[in-house]
């Protein structure tokens, strides 16, 4: 026997069989009201998770489901983010910090609230799978920071047009770094996914497109940019690929 679930695509809604009903796959979400977490919230009920969200502002998420359970607190709410991982196989931060000058953003702000969420995710008594942190394609990875530089394209976009945006993208750096050591030292399963130019869906487009992992480096992707749909699907995709644990 098989529990069914209803999914959806371009071709309209369709049923897929999980194992059993007794257990629902399980998601801690961070960043729910923002625009790529509303898409990411949104798809991972329809596919069948059991969602916890933690939300500084409980009445700006619309949705309203059975299996989604809200928790108010901030980044440095330590108990609510222990409660909203609590039980959860994967966890997904699409999470962000104030866009601005220097003196506008918080500093270290997403790297102090990663650490406190790596800490809630190795406490749970359950053992989270995979970790998935959103950052965005003009930061540079470990890698890249120890040596091989940005790719050239890459590099030019963030010195000139989004120089507004280097506070943010250190800090995205730094909480990249705080992943690798986490990995080298506890076994950390995690994914940083790079995501190119988001934009919301236009009724004229074909359906969403297929992507990969790997494309987060896709020089057409970034300049052509993608749709927070797609960027759901990706997410959502990712931390149930064993393969792609560890990019």
């Amino acid at each position: 026997s098989c529990c069914r679930l209803q999914a959806s695509n371009h071709r309209g809604s369709f049923w897929i069989c999980a194992a059993s009903c007794s257990h629902m796959p399980s998601l801690a979400l961070f960043g729910a009201t923002g625009n790529t977490g509303k898409a990411v919230l949104a798809l991972a009920l329809e596919q069948g998770y059991v969602v916890r969200a933690l939300v500084r502002s409980p009445e700006k998420v619309t949705i309203k489901h059975d299996q989604l359970t809200l928790i108010q607190g901030g980044y440095d709410a330590v108990d609510e983010i222990k409660d909203t991982v609590k039980g959860c196989e994967f966890v997904i931060c699409v999470a962000g910090g104030p866009m601005g000058s220097a003196g506008d953003y918080p500093k270290d702000l997403m790297l102090n609230f990663v650490k406190n969420l790596t800490v809630a995710i190795k406490e749970s008594a359950t053992t989270t799978k995979c970790f998935l942190y959103q950052a965005g394609f003009l930061a540079a990875t470990p890698n890249e920071q120890a040596g091989r530089g940005l790719p050239w394209g890459t590099w030019l976009a963030r010195s000139t047009v989004a120089r507004f945006l280097e506070p943010n993208l250190q800090d995205h750096e730094a909480v990249m770094r705080h992943l690798e050591n986490e990995k080298q030292a506890s076994g950390l399963t995690s994914i940083v996914s790079l995501p190119p130019t988001l934009a919301a869906a236009s009724k004229d487009k074909a359906p969403s497109r297929k992507l990969k992992p790997g494309d987060a480096r896709s020089f057409r992707l970034n300049m052509g940019g993608i749709t927070f749909d797609e960027l759901a699907a990706l997410t959502l995709e990712a931390v149930r690929d064993e393969t792609a644990h560890g990019t």
